[in-house]
């Protein structure tokens, strides 16, 4: 998968994660010229959940994203290399 100059904002998952991007199976890709930013999720993983995968960022913004517990609203549900 290849996201380039695309902008993840203002999403919402009340009640579940990955309120930018949740990915049900695994994902090799490149993100290029992505923002994350101002998503929220009632359980965790604002920007990125279930992406245990090879995920190559680049010139990407991850922030202001929140969440509805005390993990970190910017970090991923899972592993990402």
């Amino acid at each position: 998968v290849t996201l380039d100059s695309v902008h993840l904002i203002g999403n919402q998952a009340y009640s579940g994660l990955g309120a930018a991007m949740f990915c049900s199976n695994p994902v090799l890709g490149t993100f290029t010229n992505l923002v994350v930013a101002n998503n929220y999720a009632g359980a965790f993983a604002a920007a990125f959940a279930g992406c245990s995968t090879t995920i190559t960022l680049s010139n990407t913004v991850i922030a202001n994203n929140t969440v509805g517990n005390p993990w970190p609203a910017n970090a991923c549900s899972s592993p990402m290399n």
